[in-house]
């Protein structure tokens, strides 16, 4: 579970590696074929919480 701040870094550094990615793409793109292989990067995040974990949560009390 992540802070609302920690998502933010999370999503930025995400943003950081998708853009080397693409920055090394280019710079593979110089060497023949033969050389390069077939790469891809999958990147996703959302909120997310398996219903099991739901159900052991305990209820908020109201202080």
């Amino acid at each position: 579970m992540l802070t609302d701040a920690a998502v933010d870094k999370m999503q930025a550094a995400l943003r950081q590696l998708r853009q080397t990615f693409a920055e090394l793409h280019e710079e593979s793109l110089a060497s023949p074929l033969p050389k390069r292989t077939g790469s891809g990067l999958l990147l996703a995040t959302r909120e997310w919480e398996p219903a099991s974990f739901t159900r052991l949560r305990r209820a908020t009390s109201a202080a």
